[in-house]
């Protein structure tokens, strides 16, 4: 197999250069893809308008207290809004490994994030079992919403009660 470019590692093998020449075309081809895919997203369309102006149930963890809004509130000064459902209700006895790290990555990042746009972390779980959630892993800078008693999850197939 021919070289990508004539770099080497010292005392490298020539099987060991081929399969990382290999390795490097792969990426090269995963990137174009990933560019690909991205494109196809930024000439998405606008989808359909909301069925509903969605009630929310958001946690102060300041205050400690709860404040019903509707989605259109959560948008503060952005023109964007990013909900991540979080799955999470009043019947989970554990909380989805790979959401809570998708949790931990994003409130680390909020204060970045939220120069760019809002972001709310969803679960179908009650205001204070969702605030006790994130009490306990230490999300102290994304905001967290209680989508309880609306239909928002199931209209936009962020929960599933049978999973």
């Amino acid at each position: 197999m021919n070289s990508i470019h004539d770099k080497t590692f010292p005392n490298e093998n020539g099987l060991y250069r081929q399969k990382r020449n290999e390795l490097l075309r792969a990426e090269i081809l995963l990137r174009d893809q990933i560019e690909q895919v991205a494109k196809l997203r930024r000439d998405l369309p606008k989808g359909g308008k909301l069925k509903a102006d969605y009630s929310f149930v958001e946690i102060d963890f300041l205050t400690g207290n709860f404040q019903t809004k509707p989605l259109s509130t959560l948008f503060g000064q952005r023109d964007t809004l990013i909900i991540y459902s979080f799955m999470f209700s009043n019947s989970s006895e554990k909380i989805c490994p790979g959401c809570s790290g998708i949790v931990n990555g994003i409130d680390r990042t909020y204060e970045r994030l939220s120069k760019r746009c809002e972001m709310v972390i969803s679960t179908e779980a009650d205001p204070e079992k969702t605030k006790d959630l994130a009490v306990n892993h230490k999300w102290e800078s994304v905001r967290f919403v209680s989508a309880l008693g609306s239909s928002y999850s199931k209209d936009y197939h962020a929960y599933d009660p049978q999973t």
